[in-house]
């Protein structure tokens, strides 16, 4: 057998197992079978000699190439359309790679899987599920070891807490966080009002505080007043996948809005955050000006 030939075989050895990472952290199982293509390429023109490890070196690569297709895919405004058959291939690959994991488990990643941010899901995918420690994995998604463990517990955090919120809800929720930014821009005091629950409250973080915010508002006239004709440069964003808006500048988010929207479809929380951990590692997609997001439809 050639070299050219053990390392074919190889790669097939490894097939089930990067075919789940990709599937995983992509949602979908026909990108994850490109992505486990591009690699096989990759890996063809690699100097094959130098690769120490031939597994980590194509886990590495598999999820790189997922995160890149996640981000061309988010500039595209598309979603997966396969995300429990992606499920399914993952679990199916584990057992082959001897990962145990409970059905419990695979089962609540399937539905919460729209609920994490590419990171997270590529945090939670590697560690949980291939056991990756969090130093590898943050040098596969350029984020730092700390800011990466944040991902992966806020990953587990919602696999645990169950399902998605339907799109019809994320839809709504995206309207009334619209809504409550145009009557803050124009001033419109009574149409932001409208927007509010009658007890609404207004919090900021400790970062957010010093710069110059208050800790806590309480009531709609009181929020409303500390945004109405003062937010400018805030603009909807979305904020791990949920609908949210921010302070950006020149591209850079500076302060997250992040809303609470009760069954009324009336904010009834709104908690400013600019501690540098969490804009480290939340997952951010600025809208466009003027441009409404086509939401999962």
């Amino acid at each position: 057998m050639t070299a050219s030939d053990d390392i074919a075989a190889r790669f097939e050895n490894e097939r089930p197992r990067l075919r789940a990472v990709a599937a995983g952290i992509l949602g979908s199982v026909h990108e994850a079978d490109d992505a486990v293509q591009e690699a096989w390429f990759r890996l063809d023109r690699a100097n094959q000699t130098e690769i120490a490890n031939l597994s980590a070196w194509l886990t590495v690569v598999v999820s790189r190439i997922a995160l890149d297709q996640i981000r061309a895919r988010s500039t595209r405004r598309e979603v997966p359309i396969d995300t429990p058959a992606a499920v399914s291939i993952a679990t199916e690959a584990s057992a082959e790679s001897a990962v145990l994991f409970e059905e419990s488990v695979y089962d609540a990643l399937s539905h919460a899987i729209d609920r994490l941010s590419p990171l997270e899901t590529a945090a939670f995918i590697l560690h949980d599920l291939f056991r990756l420690p969090f130093e590898e994995i943050a040098a596969i998604i350029d984020r730092s070891p700390q800011a990466t463990r944040k991902l992966g517990s806020r990953a587990r955090q919602k696999v645990s807490a169950g399902g998605a919120p339907s799109q019809a809800v994320e839809r709504s929720h995206h309207a009334v966080i619209e809504a409550f930014l145009h009557a803050a821009l124009s001033g419109d005091l009574d149409r932001l009002i409208a927007t509010l629950a009658p007890n609404a409250v207004l919090r900021a973080d400790a970062a957010t505080q010093q710069l110059g915010s208050s800790p806590e508002l309480v009531g709609a006239g009181n929020v409303a007043g500390q945004f109405s004709g003062r937010s400018q440069a805030a603009r909807l964003v979305w904020i791990d996948g949920a609908p949210g808006a921010a302070w950006v500048h020149r591209g850079t988010v500076k302060v997250a809005f992040v809303f609470s929207i009760n069954d009324d479809g009336v904010i009834d929380a709104i908690w400013l955050r600019s501690n540098p951990d969490f804009l480290e590692t939340a997952d951010f997609e600025i809208e466009p000006p003027q441009k409404k997001r086509n939401t999962r439809a």
